[in-house]
C-alpha cells in the first residue's frame, strides 16, 4: 500500500508492507532549484537580443532564462503592421523590464539558464488545457473508434478561449470525467491569472 499527503510545504510518500511501513519519503519544493521543468513564472524581460531572436528572462532563479521568438505569443493587434503574417521580430513584441507569463520547458544546466515558453500547458490525469489557445487534440496512440467519441466529448466540455489535449489515459473515460478533469484545470488556471495580477514580477506562479 501507498499512501500519498500532498501539503503546501511537502508531498509525503508512506509505502507500507500490510501494517508496517517499510518506506517514507519527503519532497519540499526548496529540495531541489534545478529541477524547475513546468514551473510557471511571472517573469521580467532582463533584455531583448534581436541579432540573437532570444530575450534574457529573470525568473528569480539564479541564472536568466532563455526564451526564443518561436516560443513567444502575441496579438497581431499589439504590433505595427499587425495584419501581416510572417511571425514578427523579437524586439517588436518584448521589451526590457515587460512583465510576462512564462512556462519552463528545459532545466537549468550547468553555466545555461533555463528555456522559457509563452505558451503554457496544464497537465492533468486525462487531459491537458492550454491556456489562450485554439490547440484542440486527441492522443494518436488511442484507436480510431475511441478517438471519435472523445472528440464528441471534447467539442462540448472544451472551454471557448481555451485549448484541450486529450491524454492516452483517457481511453474508456466518461464524459462527465472528462469536464470535471477540464473544470479542474481552468480552476486552476484562474488561480494562476488572479495570482499573477497580484504579484511583482519575478515570482513562482506555479509549481
Amino acid at each position: 500500500l501507498m499512501c500519498v499527503h500532498v501539503g503546501p510545504d511537502s508531498t509525503q510518500i508512506a509505502s507500507l508492507e500490510g501494517r508496517k511501513l517499510v518506506e517514507h519519503q519527503v519532497s519540499r519544493p526548496a529540495d531541489d532549484v534545478t529541477q524547475i521543468h513546468g514551473n510557471i513564472y511571472l517573469s521580467r524581460v532582463q533584455n531583448v537580443l534581436p541579432g540573437m531572436e532570444a530575450a534574457f528572462v529573470d525568473i528569480a532563479t539564479p541564472k536568466n532564462a532563455v526564451l526564443y521568438a518561436g516560443d513567444v505569443q502575441y496579438d497581431t493587434d499589439d504590433i505595427d503592421g499587425g495584419g501581416k503574417k510572417k511571425q514578427p521580430r523579437i524586439e517588436e513584441v518584448l521589451k526590457a523590464k515587460q512583465s510576462i507569463v512564462t512556462q519552463v520547458t528545459k532545466n537549468p544546466i550547468a553555466h545555461k539558464g533555463a528555456r522559457l515558453t509563452q505558451e503554457v500547458s496544464l497537465p492533468g490525469r486525462f487531459v491537458v488545457l492550454v491556456p489562450n489557445s485554439s490547440t484542440y487534440g486527441i492522443s494518436k496512440r488511442l484507436p480510431d473508434g475511441e478517438r471519435k467519441r472523445l472528440r464528441n466529448i471534447l467539442d462540448k466540455a472544451k472551454p471557448k478561449h481555451h485549448g484541450v489535449i486529450v491524454r492516452t489515459a483517457a481511453e474508456t473515460v466518461t464524459a462527465e470525467e472528462i469536464q470535471a478533469a477540464v473544470a479542474r484545470l481552468l480552476a486552476q488556471w484562474d488561480e494562476i491569472e488572479k495570482l499573477s495580477k497580484r504579484t511583482k514580477a519575478p515570482a513562482l506562479l506555479y509549481r
